[in-house]
């Protein structure tokens, strides 16, 4: 089996520490160095909140100005100003994410569904505005209705600006099974955009879920979990005939980690 060359592999950098490259990034931001382990061939570095904390905001900046290759996308939440901050780190991209499932509208954001669309609608024409390239991240998104769901992404796509869709499995329950009808319906929706998956592995499902994605159509894969590694070791060979991913600087880069 070979793959399309138009999967991309995006490295997420979590709140927290996590034992990836991404250390080195935010210690180089405080002054440590960073050396040759910032080097990261993934295909692009998702950095996280500028707006939420001082400390991401130092690392994303530190990251832009060493420029390693990897495309840079800070995540931000819907809202205008947090784009504001991230246009201020001088990046290009932005993953703008916003909640599409009632549970976490109404619990958690205390939003309306009306007002996430519009927020949405408002800052992604904004960043689009600004000259950003943007990734809406639906969250919670395979615990939405999937008519709701499907009418929200249309309706953002029509109203609002994304360059590209990434689909969200925040709490790791769809089932593996689900995903081709899943893509196949998003993609009847917006045919003409970049789908992306994030998959969560707390049932066990993540894994499994990343190949049959695969298996179908690949485009871009999130590392939210530390399991890109398991990933590539389950599709290595075709990975590497294809020329999309190499393993050989995983292990020397998880002791450089470790020694510090």
């Amino acid at each position: 089996m070979s793959f399309s060359r138009n999967i991309e592999f995006h490295d997420v950098f979590p709140q927290g520490w996590r034992a990836t490259v991404r250390p080195y990034l935010q210690q180089g931001a405080e002054g440590n160095p960073g050396g040759e382990a910032c080097r990261s061939r993934y295909t692009q570095d998702r950095s996280r909140y500028a707006t939420v904390s001082d400390q991401d905001e130092a690392a994303i900046k530190e990251i832009v100005k060493r420029d390693f290759g990897p495309k840079i996308f800070p995540f931000a939440r819907c809202m205008k100003d947090d784009v504001k901050r991230s246009i201020d780190c001088r990046v290009k991209n932005i993953v703008m994410e916003v909640s599409t499932s009632d549970h976490l509208l109404k619990y958690a954001y205390k939003w309306t569904p009306e007002k996430a669309i519009e927020l949405s609608i408002e800052s992604t024409l904004y960043a689009r505005d600004n000259g950003m390239y943007v990734c809406f991240f639906t969250i919670d998104g395979t615990r939405t209705g999937i008519d709701e769901y499907l009418d929200l992404i249309e309706k953002i796509v029509k109203e609002g600006h994304k360059d590209e869709l990434t689909v969200v499995d925040t709490m790791g329950g769809l089932h593996t099974h689900a995903v081709p009808f899943l893509i196949k319906k998003v993609k009847e929706r917006i045919p003409n955009k970049p789908i992306g998956i994030h998959f969560h592995d707390d049932f066990g499902r993540g894994i499994a879920s990343v190949n049959v994605y695969l298996d179908m159509i690949g485009v871009q894969i999130d590392d939210n979990d530390k399991k890109l590694e398991m990933v590539g070791m389950i599709k290595k060979k075709a990975f590497e005939k294809s020329g999309l991913l190499t393993l050989d600087e995983f292990k020397d880069i998880a002791h450089k980690v470790l020694d510090r």
